[in-house]
């Protein structure tokens, strides 16, 4: 496998140096710490996304089977532990955001949040393509 994924990038390398065109190579996992070191080393950044397993298992998980959506204090608690270790613009209110996600359900909510981050890093990349870092 990891000889399969360098051959990979080396193509996508070799590709952007005949087109001219930026292609990024995106890989995931839940357990990181699994991931061999060969294969880690395939890849120039590595961005997490971490959370603590506790307020998983405490918040979401138990919400997550309820058949209601979360009351506001709930989405509000749940909100803030998925986004507890992420900057937030200053216009940006957990509160009016508990508010207005009323119909939403704990993974739900997990999947707006983990859009909305990777939505970030789309910005990011197209703003790193302009200026040549990548």
């Amino acid at each position: 496998m990891l000889t399969i994924l360098r051959e990979g990038i080396d193509g996508v390398r070799k590709s952007w140096g005949v087109t001219g065109y930026p292609a990024i190579v995106l890989g995931t996992t839940s357990e990181p710490a699994s991931v061999p070191l060969g294969i880690l080393a395939c890849f120039k950044h590595e961005i997490n996304f971490e959370a603590s397993p506790n307020w998983y298992t405490k918040t979401v998980r138990k919400l997550t089977y309820h058949s209601k959506a979360p009351n506001e204090r709930e989405r509000l608690e749940i909100l803030r532990c998925l986004l507890q270790n992420s900057f937030l613009a200053p216009d940006v209110s957990l509160i009016n955001l508990a508010t207005q996600t009323a119909a939403l359900v704990p993974a739900d909510l997990t999947d707006l949040v983990i859009r909305a981050k990777l939505r970030s890093i789309e910005r990011i990349m197209r703003a790193m393509c302009g200026t040549g870092y990548l």
